[in-house]
């Protein structure tokens, strides 16, 4: 099962490719982001949702192509997140 870390809007990792899901058009969707990696905008299209499972994809395809040790997640509502995309830690727990 995947492991994630929960992480507050205001407190985005650098280290992280950053998966933000929010609820829009009556469906939960999802964009990735990296701000450490200069190759990820290979990988990323800006500005596009995705359903959750297939940013979660995308976003596991950044970390391994930026060498990054982490996904991070901002929920816009905790209640959006399902158990099947993956288990959602706090910060102190992942490392």
């Amino acid at each position: 099962m995947l492991i994630l870390e929960k992480c507050a809007a205001d407190a985005i990792p650098q280290d992280a490719v950053v998966l933000t899901v929010w609820h829009s058009g009556g469906r939960t969707v999802a964009d990735v982001t990296c701000t450490s990696c200069p190759g990820a905008e290979d990988y990323i299209v800006a500005d596009f949702p995705r359903p959750v499972p297939i940013a979660l994809e995308r976003a596991e395809q950044v970390r391994h192509h930026c060498g990054l040790q982490r996904i991070a997640v901002i929920l816009t509502d905790e209640s959006l997140w399902r158990s099947e995309w993956g288990t959602l830690v706090s910060p102190a727990t992942v490392h």
